[in-house]
């Protein structure tokens, strides 16, 4: 808890890496991690790769403000979870702030793959980017908040309830970019996001990914 970080350039601020029958529940909250640069990794100021294991990650009143992911692809630039081998990995994020982050590759503030749920309440998303890789002109960066993929053998569900998404831009997806998985999106805000070359302007959903 009152974790407070700015100004860092390298790898992941915190990594979690949960092994084969591990489990891990950990939780966040009352914090700052602001303009973070990650040069180093696949993205996430918060970053986690669950395999085989039981994975609860939650975080409450954070504050994710100008962190960058410019890896060649990356993912997440506040947020990044990766559940390997179906783990069962569940993220839960309440009362955030998500302001002007920014990756070259998925999921400008939140990206997560692979986990089997992911609950989004009373949070706020604004001026978030995904783009793609300048090296790779073919490429595109997909969800300006939010990217969500699942696995084609469990249902991953994403839960977003009372939250705001307002000026976020990607490639694909302004707001959202889901693929695999089902979404229930209750009483929430979808203001000025941005679709730059794609479909979604607010929320984009491949079921084909």
């Amino acid at each position: 808890d009152n974790v407070d970080v700015r100004d860092f350039t390298g790898s992941p601020v915190l990594q979690l890496l949960v092994q084969s029958f591990s489990v891990l529940q950990f939780t966040m909250q009352n914090s700052n991690l602001s303009n973070n640069a990650m040069t180093f990794g696949t993205g996430g100021v918060v970053g986690a790769s669950c395999q085989a294991s039981y994975c609860t990650i939650g975080l409450k009143n954070v504050r994710f403000d100008g962190n960058s992911a410019h890896e060649a692809v990356s993912n997440g630039a506040a947020i990044n979870v990766v559940g390997l081998s179906e783990s069962l990995v569940a993220l839960s994020v309440a009362k955030c702030s998500f302001h002007g982050n920014e990756v070259v590759g998925n999921g400008g503030a939140i990206a997560v793959d692979g986990v089997s749920a992911a609950d989004v309440v009373n949070c706020t998303f604004s001026n978030n980017r995904a783009i793609g890789s300048r090296a790779s002109p073919s490429s595109t960066g997909l969800g300006g908040a939010v990217y969500v993929k699942g696995v084609q053998t469990s249902a991953f569900k994403l839960y977003v309830e009372n939250s705001s998404f307002s000026n976020n831009s990607a490639d694909v997806g302004g707001a959202i970019m889901q693929s695999l998985s089902t979404a229930n999106i209750v009483a929430s805000n979808f203001t000025y996001n941005n679709a730059i070359t794609g479909s979604g302007g607010a929320w984009y959903c491949d079921v084909n990914v």
